[in-house]
């Protein structure tokens, strides 16, 4: 039944498309706009939420108990990827 309901969509938009081609048209101007804006949106918050975490990640780690003797190394990073993961307890 998915693949009959599938092609009766596509159909239907077929002929919406052909008897509405300026609203096609101005559709896919607008989805190509909000895709550009969104790539460019997220391009821009990475940098500052990256600087976060690279200025605060051996706060976060020894809050959690996890020792930053030497300074954020594999073995920590290690660590504070299974305390954090999804499912775990916090408490070290």
């Amino acid at each position: 039944m998915d693949g009959e309901d599938d092609r009766e969509r596509i159909v239907l938009r077929s002929g919406l498309s052909i008897g509405w081609w300026p609203a096609s048209i101005t559709r896919a101007v607008h989805v190509s706009t909000a895709v550009l804006r969104a790539r460019a949106a997220i391009d821009a918050l990475t940098t500052p939420a990256e600087s976060a975490v690279d200025l605060n990640i051996r706060k976060v780690a020894q809050h959690l108990g996890i020792a930053c003797r030497a300074g954020f190394d594999a073995t920590t990073a290690t660590s504070l990827n299974a305390v954090l993961r999804l499912g775990t307890s916090i408490t070290p």
